[in-house]
Formats: structure tokens, sequence, C-alpha cells
């Protein structure tokens, strides 16, 4: 039986090799699994990508990122805006308190005739 001796070969004990069309085959249908996998990660990922929320937009990368590294809002800092938004939020608000400064210092002597000043007399 030297025929025998001549067709065994190393990996015989894991059985024998598929055809070559086969292993092509598993090997595509693996690759595919690995990108149909990915793929739906990456809607599952936009599906928890948060909104902001003056115009609905949903918030790119770096200011998600940012959002939940810091979600404490600020006087400067929106985590639920997106930058276009907090930016007008920002100016409404410094806007805002100049005005309230401003009328503040035009009405000095308001805040002087008050009761106090009557005791000061």
């Amino acid at each position: 039986m030297p025929g025998i001796e001549r067709d065994v070969r190393p990996d015989a004990s894991h059985g024998p090799r598929p055809p070559r069309l086969q292993r092509d085959r598993i090997e595509r249908a693996y690759k595919e699994q690995l990108r149909r996998a990915a793929e739906q990660q990456k809607v599952e990922r936009e599906a928890r990508r948060p909104a902001c929320a003056g115009c609905g937009t949903k918030l790119t990368d770096d200011r998600w990122k940012a959002a939940q590294a810091h979600p404490t809002p600020g006087p400067r800092w929106h985590p639920t805006l997106c930058d276009g938004c907090e930016d007008r939020a920002v100016r409404a608000a410094s806007q805002a308190e100049n005005e309230h400064q401003e009328q503040e210092e035009q009405i000095p002597g308001q805040k002087a005739g008050g009761w106090f000043s009557r005791l000061r007399t």
C-alpha cells in the first residue's frame, strides 16, 4: 500500500481540505457578514446620536464627544445645542447682559432715592 502513504498530508487529521471554490465562497460569506455587522453598528450609532435642541440637526462627532465629556451647561457652553445655535445663544445672552448693564447705568438717580437715602439725610 505505498500509494496511501503518498496521499497522507500533515493536516489530514483535520479532515480533507475543502475545494478552492468552496473556500472562496466561505470567505466571501464571512466578509459579507462582517460588512453587515459593521453597517448595523453604524446604523445603531446614528440612531443614538443626539440632535440639537434648537434646530434639530444631528450633532457632529466632535460636538457629541464634548457634550458627553462635559454634560453640565454653563454661561458659554450649551451641550444640547449645535455650534451654530450655541453661537446665537451666547450672543443673545451677552447682548441681554449688555442691555441690562446699560439700563442700570442710565438710571443711577432712581437707585439712590429709596427709603435708605431718606434716612441718610
